[in-house]
C-alpha cells in the first residue's frame, strides 16, 4: 500500500503558512500525508499520537524536530523559561524513545542544534535541551537501538530561523538550505549510498 507520513504539531496545522510547506504537501505524490495534533511535552499526547499512528500501519521511522526558543541571559532564566524549551524538545524525545521501544524502528532521528556546541548568549536552556537529544541518541545506539542526532545550523527559508525575522540575525554562511537538509536526512535514514536532492 501507500506509505504514510504523519506530521504532528501542537496545533495539528501547518505553522508557517508563508514558507510553502502546505503547497509541497498538496503536490506530494506516492505518499499519504496525515496532519496530527500532539504537544510532545505531554506524555499523554505522545502516547495517544503513537496509538493513532499505529492504526495507519507499522511505525518504522521517528523524526523528532520540535523546538521552542525562550532566550534570556542565564541569570534571567527561570523554571518557566527552562520548561518551555525543555518540554517539547527533551521531554518529547524521551517520551518518543520510551513509547516506541516495542516498535521495530528502522530510524530514530532527533533534530538537535549547533546551539548544543556553541549557542548564542541567552540560549542556555535551548543548548541544554539539544545536548540532551545528542546524549539520548548516543545512549540508544549503545543499547543497540537506531538513533541519530543532527546538530543543525539555521536552515534558510524555513522553520524557526525563517520566522525569526529581523529581530534575530543568522550568519547565512553558517546556515544550510532545504536541499542540504533533504540530502542529509535521506542519507542518514536511507543508508550510506549517495543521494541527490
Amino acid at each position: 500500500g501507500l506509505s504514510t507520513i504523519v506530521l504532528a504539531s501542537r496545533s495539528g496545522a501547518i505553522k508557517y503558512t508563508d514558507q510553502g510547506l502546505d503547497q509541497r504537501l498538496q503536490d506530494a505524490t506516492g505518499v499519504r500525508v496525515v496532519l496530527e495534533r500532539c504537544d510532545t511535552s505531554s506524555e499523554e499526547d505522545v502516547v495517544a499520537l503513537l496509538s493513532r499512528v499505529r492504526q495507519l500501519g507499522p511505525l518504522r521511522v521517528v523524526v523528532h524536530a520540535a523546538g521552542v526558543l525562550s532566550d534570556a541571559l542565564l541569570v534571567r532564566q527561570d523554571a518557566e523559561s527552562l520548561r518551555r524549551v525543555w518540554g517539547p524538545k527533551a521531554d518529547g524525545a524521551w517520551f518518543l524513545h520510551k513509547h516506541t521501544l516495542c516498535d521495530d524502528l528502522d530510524g530514530f532521528m532527533l533534530y538537535s542544534s549547533v546551539a548544543a556546541l556553541f549557542g548564542n548568549a541567552g540560549q542556555a536552556n535551548y543548548a541544554a535541551a539539544n545536548a540532551f537529544l545528542d546524549e539520548l541518541a548516543r545512549w540508544r545506539v549503545g543499547q543497540g537501538l537506531p538513533a541519530v542526532s543532527v546538530q543543525w545550523p539555521a536552515v534558510l527559508g524555513v522553520g524557526m530561523a525563517a520566522n525569526a525575522g529581523e529581530r534575530v540575525m543568522f550568519d547565512t554562511s553558517a546556515s544550510v538550505d532545504v536541499r542540504t537538509v533533504k540530502r542529509v536526512v535521506r542519507q542518514l535514514l536511507g543508508g550510506t549510498g549517495a543521494t541527490t536532492a
